[in-house]
């Protein structure tokens, strides 16, 4: 199993930054969500090469939802 590179975990965080703004206050608990999402989707699947990067935007973004449309509401 590989482990999660520092870069990796940075593009998850270059992804979720620009949102800051609009999170807010639940900034710090989405990111590292997004970053536990990350490691263990990649763990779990065995990705690796360009399917960790796949996996590092899907993470970033699954939840950006609940924020930007205010809802939970995933239909």
């Amino acid at each position: 199993m590989m482990q999660a590179k520092p870069e990796e975990v940075s593009l998850v965080d270059a992804l979720v930054d620009p949102w800051l703004g609009v999170i807010g206050r639940d900034f710090a608990g989405y990111r590292n969500h997004c970053r536990r999402v990350f490691i263990f989707a990649c763990a779990l699947a065995g990705a690796e090469g360009e399917m960790r990067e796949k996996m590092a935007i899907a993470a970033a973004f699954h939840d950006l939802g609940i924020w930007t449309d205010s809802t939970f509401d995933y239909s």
